[in-house]
């Protein structure tokens, strides 16, 4: 898309961050850097035995990832660290714990749970290595290199994550997934298929009555500030029994030809970039 776009061939594209870099300052083109609340995040299948026995590792693995790193390095800075799955919603309680990058803090956890570290630098337990495949099935908007410096941070500190990308995802079998997830307008949109627990988007096999019973509640009622209420404890469940790590918020970065006017720029876009075209037809061409 980027070559046709620059040969003329069209006049608009939606382009990965190193593929819209060259286009940056040439006044022939116009490009339109879009929040969304499209967010990249790392799914666990907890119905893999390795779960089942160390489960409690989780937050360890989430205080081992920089994503303002992750960000920068894989995304050319173009996404926003992610804590959350309704941070760009309303609905969105800021008051959660964050995780934030703190490898010394989840080398404490790991040590407090058991883990020693071996002469390779990676964590034991029981007899077992800390780590984990992350599996990546395309590379839409950047997972692949985001899979591959969230990998490379959990080594550091001493996890041993490593990326496959197989042809075709064996669901039951993936121990973890680099997972794109987003809350369209209303969050029942998404959270209540994602992460109650027979959610028909419920890709890792998660269950806390809890989350179940608030959700069911939230998508029961109109009251706004009971709403608010309600998505604000299943945010706080969420990260205390952590089924995914929240990883960032990706920008969509549309670059067009000059000669195209009308789109609204700072618009807030939904998964998959819902959103950009919701006015095209008031767009005209020079």
């Amino acid at each position: 898309e980027a070559k046709a776009l620059a040969d003329g061939k069209i006049d608009l594209a939606h382009l990965a961050p190193t593929n819209a870099a060259q286009f940056a300052g040439n006044p022939a083109y116009r490009s339109y850097d879009m929040k969304t609340t499209d967010y990249r995040a790392i799914l666990f299948n907890f119905a893999h035995p390795y779960w089942q026995r160390n489960r409690d590792l989780i937050p360890a693995i989430s205080y081992a990832i920089d994503r303002q790193a992750l960000i920068d390095k894989a995304l050319l800075g173009y996404g926003t660290p992610a804590y959350g799955p309704l941070q760009r919603s309303i609905y969105n309680n800021p008051n959660v714990q964050r995780y934030d990058y703190d490898p010394a803090k989840a080398q404490q956890l790991l040590e407090a749970a058991g883990c020693v570290r071996g002469a390779d630098g990676y964590y034991m337990r029981g007899g077992e290595e800390v780590g984990f495949i992350l599996t990546v099935k395309n590379d839409k908007y950047s997972r692949i290199d985001i899979a591959n410096v969230v990998a490379a941070q959990m080594r550091a500190v001493g996890i041993h994550c490593t990326v496959e990308t197989p042809a075709k995802v064996d669901w039951d079998g993936q121990m973890a997934y680099l997972s794109g997830v987003g809350n369209e307008i209303d969050p029942d949109a998404h959270t209540y298929k994602v992460f109650s627990t027979n959610g028909r988007g419920n890709d890792g096999h998660y269950s806390n009555p809890r989350v179940d019973e608030y959700l069911l509640a939230a998508r029961r009622t109109t009251d706004t500030a009971e709403r608010m209420r309600l998505y604000g404890l299943f945010q706080e469940e969420v990260t205390k029994d952590l089924p995914y790590i929240y990883l960032c918020y990706i920008d969509f970065i549309y670059v067009t030809n000059a000669r195209v006017h009308g789109i609204t720029p700072n618009r807030m876009l939904g998964y998959n970039g819902v959103g950009f075209f919701w006015n095209v037809n008031e767009w005209t061409v020079e």
